[in-house]
């Protein structure tokens, strides 16, 4: 890094690289600057070879939606989303004048799935993609649909089914295109389209695929998977797949090293021995004569390939430099556009790009004759069809690198063969995930790549940890290089020590372990497994939980709302428990209904009632009420040890057991900066178990300690969010009465039986607690966060027909106004006083002050049978 701006964003990165790459060698520097909202407003590459220098210029809507992108050329002219979020098109063209492209995309209405994606060129009758998705209920995509009305296009119809695990065990193309062809069962006589093909596969109880059966018009091909015996070493190490078919019999082999990487293997008469660098990445694959070498940074970032036909150098902006072997630098460089690949040159060359579902690009036209060339993958990744010579770049499927020397795709921090559809080492994140399915340490996307994606090498989405870890939330938003990687280091230790739980994996018993939790899991005649982690350690894990107990209860009762009329009492809003009101709250508000926490509740709730069908409801169901409620109760209770002083109004410092209510103390607003004196209005004390965490500032053993429980939250400056203290580092910045920052020098944590007291403040909820001479700014209570964040609850006053006046609020939020709706005047409560998201109004010129006499009350949203109608009053 070079250089920081006042916020701490990073606004020079060089890299320098050694003068042994010859004509690749000199340092590289890239330049950004931001806009007031932090967003990226330009960004510079330099020139080098045939690619010149670029600064790209970022433009955003009011709501901070990416809007345009131009750079030596204008890329995107416009971009259009819905009122919910999602992409509704692309504009597309090399200059105002030009001839223009337009990606556009539709969503079913509840769902927001993606309905349709299809391509148009000006000038051009008919559209050169029209892509149409079906979904099961459960949300597999069963059919994608290619129905071009180009003159001269073939249509591709893919159907897949799946077994009762969401494995993908059949796809084949249909040459009808009717809207029932995916329901007739496959012959060769039904196989037709674009690039046709024909499969079927099969698995074992650990994920392990075991056959797969090629349906090819001269006859079956059926690829036979061989696995080391249960209770032997390695479960998942592939070591041999036997073809049998119209064209004779072969044999591919695998061999491994002690850590799971293949070292050796032979495919196709091919022969390839596989070196791994001390940090088990991928170092060397050689054939015969030729080596294929690798280079990495030091945050395991591919940086060089070296190969026979050259040298390959890769940018930190994502562009490609290839030094060949007559000596001429070639560059590839790729635009990125609302979080897709949208464009890519080559000299003065551009050419747009048009992605599937999961990134994978299809289409590309070039930018200035809007010819187009088409490639296509199967499900796992591999070629299908005629294969483009002409084709930008190296990106392949999900975006990864393909490298032509050894036939595998780079994806993030693996190696993967799409030959196989596995990784050729173990997952580094392997024993961390949740689902007995990705227990396995080498499969992609759980055996369902139609609809999941691993670009990272790591996990799918959904089953992400940097989904639910806070310390990955926080690396994610800071853009301080040090404190960013101090945030993921601490991040990864405590998936290690995750991880330590589930070293019998690889191990001899873990197969039929394995097979075990699998069986268990995926029956609904079966009692729970019983092996599952606590449901109350965050919000999306109870939405989760509830959201997999109406699943549940809809199979068992055939109607998701049988769960409250069984007794189940919930706070708030809670008790509706409908999956559809749950999704479409998680679909407005971007909340993780997709996350490691929201995917272990709902499994924990689905077992929840799969117990209740054999154990008794009655009991059962009090017992779940509980259990949420006390995850409730919990989240309210974070406060801070007997002897810890608080600051008050007057200055002076008073240990927080001996205050009144009352009392006046030092409150800030953090979004504001304003200081004020605020009365406590309440008391709380509990005893108990806890959970403790000694925050240590300046010298350790200096007596400067706060002791606060787990989840009480403090405000760090840095990444302008409440932190819960068990989230807090060394290192991070807490905020003082002055405005000032001080440092984190130590944690500490332990569990003891503690009794702890904590204070409501009336209207901004803070206060401080002095350590040694220095106070800290703390939230009053978890229960006042608000559970959705400004931007989140401006969507959703958008998506109910409010329309933002401009004015703002004594809390400086924006005033938002719906003349039909009640209340007519809303704004975001920061505090989320009583759970609420609103504060409301019905007269003219609300929310002048902080004071009740300012508003009408407090209000949240307010469902129906699963819809959202509008909002609700809760509180004063």
């Amino acid at each position: 890094m070079t250089g920081y701006d006042d916020a701490y964003r990073p606004t020079g990165t060089s890299l320098t690289i050694p003068a042994s790459e010859k004509t690749l060698a000199g340092t590289y520097t890239f330049g950004s600057t931001y806009k007031v909202d932090g967003s990226l407003a330009t960004q510079t590459m330099p020139a080098k070879g045939n690619m010149p220098a670029e600064t790209l210029k970022y433009g955003h809507d009011a709501l901070g939606f990416a809007t345009t992108l131009t750079g030596l050329r204008p890329y995107v002219l416009d971009s259009r989303y819905a009122p919910t979020g999602e992409t509704l098109q692309y504009t597309l063209a090399l200059s105002a004048q030009s001839r223009k492209i337009w990606q556009t995309f539709t969503y079913e209405e509840g769902t927001r799935r993606l309905q349709r994606s299809y391509l148009t060129r000006e000038t051009f009758t008919g559209r050169d993609a029209d892509i149409g998705y079906s979904y099961d209920p459960s949300g597999n995509i069963t059919k994608i649909a290619d129905t071009p009305t180009i003159a001269g296009a073939a249509a591709d119809v893919q159907c897949f089914r799946y077994d009762y695990l969401n494995r993908i065990a059949e796809e084949w193309t249909p040459a009808s295109t009717a809207d029932n062809t995916c329901a007739a069962v496959p012959s060769q006589a039904l196989i037709g389209g674009a690039a046709p093909y024909w499969n079927t596969y099969s698995y074992d109880l650990t994920g392990n695929r075991t056959t797969e059966v090629q349906h090819t018009t001269a006859g079956d091909v059926t690829r036979t998977y061989s696995y080391p015996a249960a209770g032997s070493a390695q479960p998942h190490a592939l070591r041999q797949v036997a073809t049998t078919g119209p064209n004779g019999a072969s044999t591919d082999t695998y061999v491994y090293d002690a850590s799971g990487n293949t070292t050796g293997r032979t495919t196709g008469g091919r022969q390839q021995k596989l070196d791994w660098d001390a940090e088990g990445h991928l170092a060397s694959v050689t054939e015969g004569s030729a080596v294929t070498g690798y280079l990495y940074d030091a945050d395991g970032n591919r940086l060089i390939r070296r190969e026979a036909s050259g040298t390959t150098l890769y940018l930190p902006d994502g562009s490609e430099l290839k030094l060949d072997a007559a000596g001429i630098i070639k560059g590839t460089r790729y635009y990125n556009h609302n979080g897709a690949t949208v464009a890519v040159r080559q000299a003065g060359t551009v050419q747009y790009l048009m992605a599937d579902h999961h990134g994978t690009a299809q289409i590309a036209i070039n930018g200035s004759t809007l010819a187009t060339t088409t490639r296509r993958f199967t499900t796992f990744g591999a070629p299908r069809g005629t294969v483009p010579t002409n084709w930008m770049g190296e990106r392949g499927f999900i975006g990864g690198t393909q490298d032509a020397s050894t036939g595998l795709t780079h994806l993030g921090a693996r190696e993967y063969d799409p030959a196989i559809g596995r990784f050729i080492s173990v997952d580094p994140l392997h024993g961390t995930l949740e689902g007995p399915q990705s227990l396995n340490a080498y499969t992609y996307g759980i055996n369902n790549p139609v609809n999941n994606a691993d670009p990272t090498g790591k996990c799918v989405p959904g089953d992400c940890p940097q989904r639910t870890n806070g310390l990955y939330r926080l690396a994610a938003k800071t853009t301080d290089s040090a404190t960013k990687q101090k945030y993921i280091e601490a991040a990864q230790k405590s998936e290690e020590d995750e991880a330590a739980r589930y070293t019998r994996i690889n191990s001899g018993t873990a197969k039929s372990a394995g097979s075990s939790a699998v069986s268990s899991y995926s029956s609904s005649s079966s009692s729970s497994s019983g092996s599952s982690s606590s449901t109350g350690s965050t919000k999306s894990t109870v939405m989760g939980f509830l959201d997999g107990v109406s699943d549940a209860m809809g199979l068992l009762f055939g109607n998701p709302a049988s769960a409250c009329g069984f007794g189940i009492r919930m706070p708030g809003h809670i008790c509706s428990i409908h999956t559809s009101r749950i999704e479409t709250q998680g679909k407005i508000l971007g909340y993780s209904t997709k996350s490691k926490a929201y995917r272990q509740g709902a499994s924990n709730g689905q077992n929840f009632v799969i117990d209740l069908g054999t154990r008794g409801a009655g009991r059962l169901l009090k017992r779940g009420a509980k259990a949420v409620t006390n995850w409730f109760k919990k989240s309210c209770k974070s406060s801070f040890v007997p002897g810890t002083l608080v600051l008050m109004a007057d200055g002076t410092r008073k240990p927080i057991e001996d205050i009144e209510i009352g009392d006046e103390v030092l409150a800030t607003n953090p979004e504001t900066g304003e200081t004020e004196s605020k009365t406590v209005t309440a008391l709380i004390n509990s005893s108990g178990v806890k959970n403790l965490i000694e925050i240590t500032i300046g010298a350790r053993d200096s007596g400067n300690d706060i002791v606060a429980t787990d989840s009480h939250p403090f405000w760090v400056p840095a990444v302008r969010e409440w932190v819960e203290a068990d989230q807090l580092q060394p290192g991070m910045w807490l905020q003082t009465p002055a405005g000032t920052r001080v440092q984190i020098t130590a944690i500490k944590k332990w569990t003891t039986t503690q009794r702890v007291h904590n204070l409501t403040i009336a209207d901004l909820h803070t206060y401080y607690v002095v350590e040694g001479t220095t106070p800290l700014l703390v939230h009053n209570d978890n229960c006042n966060i608000n559970k959705v964040s400004l931007e989140q609850a401006e969507k959703l006053a958008s998506h109910l027909g409010y329309t933002n006046t401009r004015k703002r609020s004594a809390a400086k939020t924006h005033i938002w106004e719906n003349k039909k709706a009640n209340p007519r005047y809303i704004t975001w409560d920061r505090n989320g006083h009583k759970g609420g998201i609103f504060k409301g109004a019905n007269f003219k010129d609300p929310f002048r002050s902080t004071k009740d006499s300012a508003r009408d009350g407090t209000y949240d949203l307010d469902y129906s049978n699963g819809k959202l109608r509008g909002l609700k009053w809760i509180a004063k």
